[in-house]
């Protein structure tokens, strides 16, 4: 679904002077994709309005949230952090964020094999934090391993 074209266009006649006739894009689109495994997807394209940037990175389950920007944050069912990770998490509720210490060890635990490798040389030489790095990385592990 996409919300009225009216950003995009208005931007360009005040630059170029220019109308844009019969442009596709609405000023925000909003996409919800369903699975073959039944997950839900939500997906929001805005670069036309004023509005706080935020890549809103978010995992939302019944056991649990993940936020990375511009907050990062997560929080879990107290049953569903494991005694490696928080030994004494009885006060842990799903209503809040996780301390920085379990965050960390959340991190830690569950950062995939091909970050953990090439984490320090992404940040040293890649784009946005390293993500361009670890993403041309994984495009190229991938073609190499055949996955699809």
């Amino acid at each position: 679904m996409d919300t009225k074209v009216v950003s995009i266009p208005a931007f360009i006649k005040e630059k170029t002077g220019k109308e844009l006739v019969d442009f596709k894009n609405g000023d925000h689109t909003m996409t919800m994709i369903r699975t073959e495994n039944g997950k839900t997807i939500q997906i929001q394209h805005d670069v036309a309005n004023p509005r706080p940037y935020s890549r809103m990175y978010q995992l939302t389950g019944t056991k649990g949230f993940a936020n990375k920007y511009p907050v990062e944050g997560y929080a879990l069912d107290s049953k569903e952090i494991s005694s490696d990770i928080a030994p004494n998490h009885e006060n842990l509720t799903a209503h809040s964020f996780v301390s920085e210490d379990i965050k960390k060890a959340l991190m830690e635990k569950y950062k995939n094999p091909i970050v953990r490798d090439i984490e320090e040389k992404a940040k040293e030489v890649g784009g946005h934090g390293g993500m361009d790095f670890i993403l041309n990385y994984r495009l190229i592990h991938c073609l190499q391993k055949d996955f699809h």
